[in-house]
């Protein structure tokens, strides 16, 4: 049981350590944020119906659905730091 002790102790430290200086993930995740860059992306059927849905649930949308050519692409943002892309083929 004492070893247990030691290893949440330990682990409570490095989390302490984090907090303290942003992590290599967290400036990139900064980073590409603002540069307006998406973190992940996700192909919907049919994006007005889904841009629409995401719409009415608070979703704020960084870009529109727009047409670029081969695919519509809309950007939005999760609130977490990430923007998000969804488009449609």
């Amino acid at each position: 049981m004492a070893d247990r002790g030691l290893a949440r102790g330990s682990r409570r430290r490095r989390a302490a350590s984090r907090t303290e200086q942003p992590s290599s993930f967290y400036r990139v995740q900064q980073a590409l944020f603002e540069s307006g860059i998406p973190q992940a992306s996700f192909a919907v059927d049919d994006i007005a119906k889904e841009h629409e849905r995401l719409l009415a649930e608070g979703v704020a949308f960084k870009m529109e659905p727009t047409d670029v050519g081969g695919a519509i692409v809309a950007v939005l943002d999760d609130s977490c730091g990430n923007f998000v892309q969804i488009y449609q083929t």
